[in-house]
């Protein structure tokens, strides 16, 4: 379950809040841990779109751990391997910070599991320029996927990817 370990402060958090601006504030502190439940009725309904969506509106609400996984799962879901790859690793640095260390442990195992499935299905690209310029940025639809250097493998979305390589004072 999620959260768990900070109800008590988010119960002093929602007092203080509610003192200093009103009944408003004290709606909206518990308005993450709804969407992530809503969210698992539509994940376990076969609702990926409606639950990817309360997953991320309950993470913008709140930074969290199980919530990032699950976000992880979604990219997974839609094809978006590099999103989802990207995601477990953020998760694996937001765990560090989760108090419980058996909780930590699992979460760890759980996102390095995850991690390890999509690696094998993630394809990886190595673009090549001979003599590099200085400040060489290479973007992978769009997202910067290398700045400063160019030779190193990256990951790629499965299917078709504009690569654009460019660097200060070369034509586009």
């Amino acid at each position: 379950r999620r959260r768990k370990a900070r109800r008590g402060y988010r119960s002093s958090l929602a007092t203080l809040s509610q003192l200093a601006e009103g009944d408003l504030v004290m709606r909206l502190v518990g308005s993450d841990d709804r969407l992530f439940d809503e969210a698992h009725v539509h994940l376990e309904a076969g609702e990926w779109e409606q639950a990817c969506t309360k997953f991320r509106e309950s993470m913008r609400l709140d930074t969290s751990v199980s919530t990032q996984m699950n976000i992880a799962r979604c990219y997974a879901h839609e094809g978006k391997l590099v999103e989802a790859w990207e995601s477990y690793n953020r998760a694996r640095v937001l765990n560090l910070d989760t108090p419980d260390v058996a909780r930590r442990k699992a979460l760890d195992e759980y996102s390095e599991k995850a991690i390890a499935e999509l690696s094998k299905r993630l394809p990886r690209l190595r673009v090549v320029v001979s003599d590099p310029p200085l400040g060489v940025v290479i973007l992978r639809d769009g997202v910067v996927a290398q700045k400063g250097t160019a030779g190193e493998v990256f990951p790629v979305n499965p299917g078709d990817n504009e690569i654009v390589v460019s660097a200060p004072g070369y034509a586009a």
